[in-house]
């Protein structure tokens, strides 16, 4: 459908590795279609878990862990039996929502690699992490605007 009337797409949560396998299957539909879609018609959308040390990090992203998970799939994607990395889309267990986990630095290395293997022009960051404090949740966008922004404007 998307490809048929030159819509976007928006994928959220997913490994990159998946991102990747579930773009180039919308970018083949799109070409048989007749229609080549720029980056900015791929949009992704992950949780950012930024600190200012690693372990800070990967504590907040303990949180964004979703579990006993049974998505259902329809159309396409299910039936191109997407599964890379032994992942069953259709009935995943578990599935974290931090994609962007680290101190600045590293999160920029991750947003260059979703952009690498994903090919999204569009990033959606998500910063509510559950159970955190508002006036943390503050904190982490306030070193996000400050040490991640300036260096992933012009990915």
């Amino acid at each position: 459908f998307a490809a048929r009337h030159h819509l976007g797409i928006g994928v959220a949560y997913v490994p990159f590795p998946v991102l990747s396998q579930i773009v180039n299957y919308y970018r083949e539909k799109c070409a048989e279609v007749g229609w080549l879609p720029t980056p900015d018609d791929i949009l992704y959308r992950g949780a950012v878990c930024v600190a200012k040390s690693e372990e800070a990090a990967q504590h907040d992203a303990a949180r964004c862990v979703l579990r006993n998970l049974n998505v259902t799939m329809r159309g396409g994607i299910n039936e191109a039996g997407l599964d890379p990395a032994g992942m069953n889309l259709a009935k995943m267990g578990e599935l974290s929502m931090a994609r962007f986990v680290g101190t600045p630095d590293t999160v920029v290395q991750q947003v260059k690699e979703c952009k690498e293997q994903g090919g999204a022009g569009v990033i959606d960051f998500g910063f509510h992490v559950p159970g955190l404090p508002h006036d943390e949740v503050m904190s982490r966008m306030e070193l996000f605007g400050r040490d991640v922004l300036p260096q992933i404007r012009n990915i």
